[in-house]
């Protein structure tokens, strides 16, 4: 998209000067910032979407979170991270309560068959 809208970029220059009228040039240019735009959204979605599934995962993995077995969904990762307050990054040094290595394994192991059940049915956004 970026690659077209840079060609009609320049492509619209060069017939603006032979034209003599800037309208292919400004098409160009809105075309180009529509563009950026729409890659800075998908930027920022990405990392909030990256955020949310940390941040579930480990509320999961030391006890914080609830959710078991099938509640283990995408759609309960997005309220989880609501209920926390969205925040725009991880804290690395917040306070975590003592788990035993027993209980977090058998909570990963829970997290991987409830995700790979999502993907599964087509519902999960990531893909492998």
């Amino acid at each position: 998209m970026l690659l077209c809208a840079t060609w009609m970029t320049v492509a619209g220059w060069f017939a603006a000067l032979d034209i003599g009228s800037p309208i292919f040039i400004q098409a160009g240019l809105v075309l180009f910032g529509a563009s950026l735009g729409d890659i800075v959204a998908v930027l920022h979605y990405e990392r909030r979407a990256f955020v949310v599934h940390m941040l579930y995962v480990d509320g999961i993995v030391f006890g914080i979170c609830e959710d078991r077995g099938d509640a283990i969904n995408e759609a309960n990762s997005w309220k989880w991270y609501r209920l926390q307050g969205s925040p725009w990054r991880i804290k690395l040094k917040r306070k975590r309560p003592h788990v035993r290595t027993v209980d977090v394994l058998a909570r990963l192991d829970e997290i991987d068959k409830a995700f790979n059940r999502e993907r599964a049915r087509g519902g999960a956004r990531t893909r492998r």
